[in-house]
């Protein structure tokens, strides 16, 4: 990968904002949040009551509901909790 490309890759990755969301729903290991504008595959901490914090992946939309996958153990989390982007999903930049 040539420098250029590099430095392409990490703007490209780089959120520049903070954008929390919170829990309004959990069914199996599918999340739902409000007021959580992210795109399909930005990576995501929910931070529970208890201090536990979990990880999760934007992976759809339905209504003006954000559907997260939790990708590490969901006990504990809670509607209410906090839901902050992480990093945004990576793209694939060709030169």
């Amino acid at each position: 990968m040539s420098l250029l490309a590099a430095q392409l890759e990490t703007v490209t990755n780089a959120m520049p904002y903070r954008v929390v969301g919170q829990v309004v729903g959990i069914s199996g290991l599918t999340i739902e949040a409000k007021n959580l504008p992210l795109a399909i595959g930005s990576m995501c901490r929910i931070d529970s009551f208890g201090g536990k914090s979990a990880s999760a992946e934007v992976i759809g939309f339905k209504d003006d509901i954000t559907l997260l996958m939790t990708l590490s153990d969901v006990g504990g989390i809670a509607r209410g909790d906090k839901i902050e982007n992480v990093h945004r999903h990576a793209a694939h930049v060709v030169l």
